[in-house]
């Protein structure tokens, strides 16, 4: 069963076995606009031997070779529904929805898997917060960020920030990644997607994705409690003290994410 399920830990390669054609490839890729300009979503598809991803590689270079490996695990059947899948999802415009900066940040009471409150305006007191909405811990692209992040926790503290990530998978899975990575920040249950709702994040996966999904051993339903097969966009918010939103990252191709040194040195900028 284990074998069938998402990674639950980062997919990865070695450089050592990378060609410079595929690392040329690969930092290509980190333009944004550059990656605007692919027009393929790949699933996570488990690594049978995941290896280590050099530490000097962008969080978004680790994420193109992951996307560079998945690729080549897909069915050409499955690729077409999953391209035109993102193609149907980024015609709604979800982005017109999001926060920007300059809002006002909505509050929110949470619990940690261990069952401990967390209120983002309580938080905000003390400090300024770099808050992360997840798709799941079956996510690797998802792992691959919340571990950038937690090589990055101690520059965020130092700078007065609490990191805090949210999504709607149950705590019970949420304690099983933790328990693995020992990340220094919560990872928060937003059951029914409560909070994504609130932030304009939210959005049904296409039904077409279900049994592909499911073919990988992924069911998103039972995983978030309720059997919605609910998930948020994966965004990056820096609020400040006074609640206001600072800087916005959402996307609905979920191979991008924000970088965490750019964050932090953003929320510097930003906040001072």
């Amino acid at each position: 069963m284990l074998r069938n399920l998402f990674l639950i830990g980062v997919f990865t390669i070695s450089l050592n076995s990378c060609s410079k054609s595929f690392i040329k490839k690969t930092n290509s890729y980190k333009d944004k606009r550059d990656f605007k300009s692919q027009n393929e979503e790949i699933p996570e598809i488990e690594s049978e031997k995941p290896e280590t991803l050099s530490i000097t590689m962008s969080l978004q270079d680790k994420l193109d070779a992951y996307a560079e490996i998945a690729k080549s695990k897909i069915a050409p059947a499955n690729k077409k529904v999953m391209i035109e899948s993102l193609q149907r999802l980024k015609s709604q415009q979800m982005e017109t929805k999001f926060p920007k900066a300059g809002d006002k940040a909505d509050n929110f009471e949470l619990k940690d898997p261990k069952g401990n409150q967390v209120e983002l305006y309580n938080l905000l007191k003390e400090k300024n917060v770099v808050l992360l909405f997840y798709r799941g811990s079956w996510c690797p692209y998802c792992n691959l960020e919340l571990k950038e992040f937690k090589n990055y926790y101690q520059a965020f503290k130092n700078a007065g920030l609490e990191v805090i990530a949210i999504s709607p998978e149950k705590p019970s899975y949420s304690e099983i990644f933790n328990n693995k990575n020992s990340l220094p920040f919560p990872l928060l249950f937003d059951q029914d997607n409560k909070i994504a709702k609130k932030y304009h994040l939210n959005f049904t996966l296409d039904p077409q994705l279900v049994p592909i999904y499911k073919q990988y051993g992924i069911n998103i339903g039972e995983r978030n409690g309720n059997g919605e097969w609910e998930i948020p966009v994966p965004a990056t918010f820096i609020i400040s003290k006074d609640k206001i939103i600072k800087y916005v990252f959402a996307d609905v191709d979920y191979k991008h994410r924000a970088e965490p040194d750019s964050v932090l040195a953003l929320a510097k900028a930003r906040l001072n």
